[in-house]
């Protein structure tokens, strides 16, 4: 083994050659997502790079937690090169020096600098590695960061290229603007990602821009390419998913928490999208596993309710419910710094008043959305198909106790056979005993316990029994 193999890389270096680690999946891949299409959200196969994608949605998760400071309008811009600006008004980064240089060049172009380490304070925003918009910097061939802070009436403008090796002068003038705003520009690297500004990725940008209208503050307005994004909070974000808008039943928990649920559009499809602080989890995590448990078990409940005598299981509601979670929570934290999957526990969300409990009142709300029909009908379904596949059938039919078949039932000649029902077994051995003299080729027995059932008003768990 050579020494030579061994190499120490700077930061910047390592995020270029582990740039997995960092915003997931480099190269692109063809699956399933969600776009807008004619005011609505809509599945569509789509060939993109997840990395790049991510680091796009860094960019517009620092305009969306700016909201606390603040911000009451955020403006996207996607030009026909794929640069993507994006401005928020708000209080910016002070254009200030420390430590030698002026905060919001640190900010956007020193990995690791930021402002949510201190974990004594209860931070509810999407940053918290000092990555970030540091990353999108790294993977670009230009980025332009603009501050315009009214506190100090100062101006910041500078911008890098070459993956943020270079960068032009730092330019800070005097600026008298009543109000402050934050405007970045980002070019990303299209051949580091083996990807081009195609339509695909204009749709997967156009989606995320919609994600932010939909779980930011309902104060905040988005706009994208100079139209305003018709989102203005988290229950008309979530209709655009469901067919039917009246289906879908929103329950504010508190003000950290909501829930919109909703029937899948079918039994494969019930996969939609949840959100941690603005941020879009792709696997879910713990936010939506304790909403989603109190629901189903909800569901199941009421399911079982009209299904007396029939076992309802949680397994048979979870395909049939969508279930979108807008969460935010204190310090989260997530299994990767894609921050696909959310891996806070429910113990650490933040202050116990905050916690997602349920009342039975927004219980209740849940029946509006009539997936508890949807469940009964399934169940139905599949009892009815259980009693059906009772016994298997080859050439002759096998795993009915005191059944006596006809020899030929079964074959090529089960038209011709009949099968005889007698009441109860006395009934059965003279019926028997009488096929000695006809032969039990075309004839079979089978003894009734008791009276037939009147099927017409049974209710399933009758028919189920009398199987």
């Amino acid at each position: 083994m050579s020494s030579d193999e061994y190499v120490s890389l700077t930061h910047v270096e390592h995020v270029e050659r582990r740039a997995d680690n960092y915003v997931g999946r480099v190269q692109p891949e063809t699956r399933q997502e969600y776009i807008v299409a004619d005011g609505t959200m809509r599945l569509e196969t789509l060939t993109f790079s997840p990395g790049l994608l991510k680091t796009v949605v860094e960019i517009l998760t620092n305009a969306a937690d700016n909201r606390f400071r603040g911000t009451t309008r955020i403006d996207v811009w996607l030009r026909d090169d794929g640069t993507l600006v994006v401005k928020n008004n708000g209080t910016t980064i002070p254009v200030v020096k420390k430590q030698g240089a002026y905060i919001p060049a640190s900010v956007f172009g020193k990995l690791l600098t930021g402002r949510n380490y201190d974990d004594s304070k209860e931070r509810i925003v999407g940053g918290r590695n000092g990555y970030g918009a540091k990353l999108a910097n790294i993977l670009s061939t230009r980025f332009r960061a603009l501050c315009v802070d009214s506190v100090n009436h100062a101006r910041f403008d500078k911008t890098w290229t070459n993956h943020m090796r270079d960068s032009t002068k730092t330019s800070v003038t005097k600026d008298r603007a009543k109000n402050s705003y934050t405007q970045v520009e980002y070019s990303p690297d299209f051949a580091f990602f083996s990807s081009k500004p195609d339509a695909d990725y204009r749709k997967m940008v156009e989606r995320s821009v919609y994600d932010i209208a939909g779980t930011t503050s309902r104060n905040v307005r988005v706009y994208f390419n100079d139209a305003i994004v018709p989102v203005t909070n988290f229950k008309s974000y979530a209709a655009m998913f469901c067919p039917e808008k009246a289906r879908v039943v929103h329950v504010q928990l508190n003000s950290r928490w909501e829930v919109a649920v909703f029937p899948a559009a079918s039994e494969d499809d019930a996969t939609v999208p949840s959100f941690v602080n603005c941020m879009f989890t792709k696997r879910g995590g713990e936010h939506v596993k304790v909403m989603a448990d109190v629901i189903h078990s909800w569901f199941r409940q009421e399911a079982a309710n009209k299904c007396k005598g029939i076992k309802v299981r949680v397994s048979d509601v979870r395909p049939h419910v969508n279930v979108m979670v807008n969460a935010l929570v204190v310090n989260p934290s997530f299994d990767s710094q894609a921050k696909e999957c959310l891996a806070t526990l429910p113990k650490d969300f933040g202050p116990t008043e905050y916690f997602p409990r349920w009342s039975a009142l927004h219980k209740k709300a849940l029946g509006r959305c009539k997936i508890v029909d949807l469940v009964v009908d399934y169940v139905a379904r599949r009892t009815q198909t259980k009693m059906a596949n009772k016994g298997s059938k080859k050439k002759r039919l096998h795993g009915i106790p005191k059944l006596d078949d006809a020899n030929k039932a079964g074959g090529p000649q089960s038209l011709e056979c009949t099968l005889i029902l007698t009441e109860g077994d006395s009934a059965k051995s003279t019926a028997i005993a009488g096929l000695s003299v006809v032969g039990r080729d075309t004839f079979g027995v089978f003894p009734l316990k008791g009276k037939l059932l009147n099927v017409r008003d049974a209710s399933l768990a009758q028919r189920s029994k009398n199987a």
